[in-house]
């Protein structure tokens, strides 16, 4: 498996070093694109690899502590299991033999009958040479019988002994199955969860990219009216005030185009992290598809429970704490006795917990749900938005063709058409995340925002 995942990830570093070569002797940043980075965080990046080095460590961590316990790999309950076969297995063995024995017993009333005829048949002779066979075939069937019953006795005072030192032990060794479980329902569950925080941050980007172009034009706007308040103040037209308040505006926007790029920055080191490559690496994106599978299809009314890895996990905990209880003592039971009441209330709490467990499960699945709906409704009217915009520029440039528009009006018009772009991109991002983490919580999987 290990060598598996180094061949898939140095193909997949050649493949993203091959693709980025031309674009880096252009001395522009390589594009990136949101396939090519899921891909690498699910090959490479550290979160995966710290899931997989987390879960061998608590199996190798759990198998340890039994060993210096003294608990083997095979634990009671699969000791029982073991029991409970062999029973199965002795109970078809007797019924074998008591098969036997009717055929002897059948073989020796006939015997009896021909040896009243005279002379004897033949077949007699045959006959008691079948019930000579029979017998030796049922002692060796008996004997098999006490064989099993020996072993199964042997593994009934094991599982016993095993379930008393697992009883003594449960405190050292629970922490340790918990740890376990949590390691295992986390490589079950995180490669979904990686791919979903792999396209908010690529996404993000996309989104930011656009503000940066709408944010860059502004400012190139105001430059112009900070131009045009200079001249007017020159020509004495204007006021000090005016001019330093457009300075005072472009400053104030310079300033938050500079968090931008500090934020865009941040963003990048983030998902060079979740890729597993160095954090410094420059990269740019590009558009993405927003088609979505379900494609107007009715949503599901509740989560798919058996697609949830804590689902499972409280239901099986509730089987253990059901068989705990089944396999109390007659004595435990009619004394109450501690160990009965506290397996009882450990019973009652693992009900609870698995109440609890669908209760959060369905509740997280109807938030996302209706958060998609909201985002689907939110696409309708920022693509509305921008068919707007898209009009009112058309008609401003026939006015301002027509001498009835400065070029600074014209100007204003497109920046309005650069923000509703970006306004429409932000609506599909949110769209296409909450479609993505609505998938996550049918499939009872809760992510963090």
């Amino acid at each position: 498996m290990v060598v598996i995942r180094k061949v898939i990830t140095l193909l997949l570093s050649l493949t993203l070093l091959l693709f980025f070569v031309p674009v880096a002797l252009a001395g522009e940043s390589p594009v990136l694109t949101l396939e090519q980075a899921r891909a690498l965080a699910q090959a490479q990046g550290l979160w995966q690899q710290e899931l997989e080095l987390g879960y061998s460590r608590t199996e190798i961590m759990l198998l340890q502590q039994k060993k210096n316990l003294g608990i083997g790999v095979m634990d009671s309950k699969y000791l029982k299991e073991s029991v409970e076969h062999l029973d199965t297995v002795i109970a078809e063995m007797k019924e074998e033999a008591d098969q036997l024995k009717e055929q002897i017993a059948s073989w020796e009333e006939e015997v009896e009958v021909l040896r009243a005829e005279d002379p004897v048949p033949q077949e007699v002779y045959f006959l008691e040479r079948n019930i000579e066979e029979a017998k030796i075939e049922l002692l060796d069937k008996r004997e098999e019988i006490n064989y099993v019953g020996r072993n199964r006795s042997a593994l009934e005072v094991r599982m016993y002994a095993t379930r008393e030192l697992e009883d003594q032990v449960e405190q050292i060794l629970n922490p340790l199955e918990d740890a376990h479980d949590a390691a295992s329902d986390a490589l079950l569950q995180q490669p979904r969860i990686i791919d979903y925080q792999v396209e908010n941050l690529y996404l993000s980007l996309l989104e930011l990219e656009a503000g940066k172009k709408s944010m860059e034009a502004s400012a190139e706007l105001l430059q112009k009216l900070v131009e045009v308040e200079k001249l007017k103040r020159e020509l004495g037209m204007g006021t000090p005030q005016s001019q330093r308040e457009a300075e005072q505006n472009l400053k104030q926007l310079e300033e938050r185009l500079k968090d931008l790029k500090n934020t865009e920055m941040e963003l990048k080191r983030s998902l060079n992290r979740l890729m597993g490559i160095p954090l410094e690496h420059d990269f740019a994106v590009t558009a993405v598809s927003y088609e979505l599978p379900y494609g107007g299809l009715p949503l599901d009314t509740e989560p798919d429970l058996q697609r949830s890895v804590s689902y499972r996990r409280a239901v099986e905990n509730l089987e253990r704490k059901k068989s705990d209880f089944d396999d109390l003592t007659y004595y435990d039971r009619e004394s109450e006795t501690d160990k009965y009441r506290l397996i009882k209330a450990e019973l009652e709490t693992a009900e609870v917990e698995l109440e609890k467990t669908i209760l959060s499960l369905q509740a997280n699945y109807q938030k996302r749900k209706e958060q998609l709906l909201l985002a689907a409704e939110a696409v309708e009217v920022a693509a509305s938005n921008l068919e707007n915009a898209k009009e009112k520029l058309r008609q401003e440039r026939i006015k301002h063709n027509l001498g009835m528009i400065s070029p600074l009006e014209l100007k204003q018009q497109e920046l309005a058409l650069l923000e509703a772009e970006a306004g429409y991109l932000a609506a599909q991002n949110r769209h296409f995340l909450a479609f993505r983490a609505y998938m996550l919580a049918r499939d009872g999987i809760e992510i963090a925002n």
